[in-house]
């Protein structure tokens, strides 16, 4: 299953000042690290994957530690079915953050894209454990825990992410949660 992450990762990651009325820097304008991986981070929302690739290099250059802008060009490698890219540039962002949980949940989702199920668990566990209020990360592992035949695991991870969605108020994946949830509970034995 072909999964896209790139996009709700961004808007999650972007939840931290951008408004609905941003607009991209024009790029005559002379910009820092920052304001060219926010351009870069907003050409992924708008399905300029190439264009982003670029910006959040570009930002890279202008600032080598700056975590974030791995973090994301490392979701848009893997949209760009660049996993190898993506990992490196988790281990990157790790490296300069590594206590930030969602720099594991990105090498989980490629771990759990290139069907590596075990590496999959374990980053998206590390992620959990630095920060348990993170919905996705629980979304997505218990995926990891179907393809590892453990459905009652699967289960109590669903139904911890869409209480989280629902408590966060994204009542769109809480949905979502709910509907693999009945599922699970559909083809597991009680």
């Amino acid at each position: 299953m072909k999964l896209k992450y790139s996009l709700i990762l961004l808007i999650l990651f972007l939840g931290f000042g951008c408004s609905e009325n941003s607009q991209l820097i024009k790029p005559s304008q002379k910009m820092s690290a920052v304001e060219v991986m926010n351009q870069g981070a907003l050409k992924g929302l708008h399905g300029d994957l190439n264009g982003s690739l670029k910006d959040l290099s570009s930002a890279i250059s202008l600032d080598p530690n700056l975590a974030d802008a791995y973090y994301n060009r490392g979701f848009i490698y893997l949209d760009l079915g660049k996993p190898y890219q993506g990992l490196a540039d988790f281990d990157k962002a790790i490296k300069l953050k590594p206590e930030w949980s969602k720099s594991y949940h990105g090498k989980g989702l490629i771990y759990l894209e290139m069907g590596q199920p075990q590496d999959a668990l374990e980053n998206l566990t590390t992620s959990i454990s630095l920060l348990p209020s993170y919905a996705p990360s629980y979304y997505y592992r218990s995926f990891v825990y179907t393809q590892l035949g453990d459905n009652k695991k699967a289960l109590t991870d669903i139904k911890k992410a869409a209480d989280l969605f629902s408590e966060q108020g994204d009542l769109s994946l809480a949905a979502k949660a709910r509907n693999f949830e009945t599922q699970l509970c559909n083809c597991s034995p009680q």
